[in-house]
C-alpha cells in the first residue's frame, strides 16, 4: 500500500513538473495553428521568392501574404506606384480573389495618396496591414 502511494505520488509531481516547464516532446507533434508561408513560396529563376497561393484556402491567403517578406519588398518602391503594382503581380500567384481584391486595395491606397487624403506613413502602415476583409466594392 505505501508502495502505491509513492508511486502516485511522484506520478503526480512528475506530471506537475511536466505541465509546468515542458519538459517533453509533446508540443512537436501539434500542427503549427498559423500557416507558414514557406510552405506556399519558392524562389524563381533569377531568386525572387515567389508567393504561389493556387493551393491556399481563401481565409488564410491574407495571413500568408503579411507573413511572407513580399509586402516589404514592394514597399522597397515606394513612391513609384506602377513598378510596386509589377512587382506584386511578378510575386504572387493566386487563382482566387486575393490576388484581385488586393491589387483593387493598393489601387484605392494610391489614389487616397496621390489625392492627398492620407500620408506616406499611413499608406506604408494600411499596405502591410490590409483589413481582414479586401472586398473592394466601386
Amino acid at each position: 500500500m505505501k508502495f502505491l502511494i509513492y508511486f502516485l505520488e511522484m506520478s503526480l509531481i512528475i506530471y506537475y513538473i511536466d505541465k509546468t516547464y515542458g519538459t517533453t516532446n509533446y508540443t512537436y507533434g501539434e500542427s503549427p495553428t498559423t500557416p507558414s508561408y514557406t510552405s506556399y513560396a519558392y524562389m524563381d529563376v533569377v531568386d525572387n521568392e515567389i508567393l504561389n497561393l493556387k493551393d491556399a484556402p481563401e481565409n488564410i491567403k491574407l495571413e500568408l501574404w503579411t507573413s511572407s517578406p513580399i509586402p516589404e519588398e514592394v514597399l522597397n518602391y515606394f513612391p513609384h506606384m506602377e513598378i510596386m503594382q509589377e512587382v506584386f503581380n511578378d510575386r504572387v500567384e493566386d487563382n482566387g480573389t486575393f490576388k484581385e481584391n488586393f491589387y483593387a486595395y493598393m489601387e484605392l491606397l494610391q489614389f487616397n495618396y496621390r489625392a492627398g487624403d492620407i500620408s506616406e506613413l499611413q499608406f506604408k502602415k494600411s499596405f502591410l496591414n490590409p483589413p481582414k476583409n479586401l472586398k473592394i466594392t466601386d
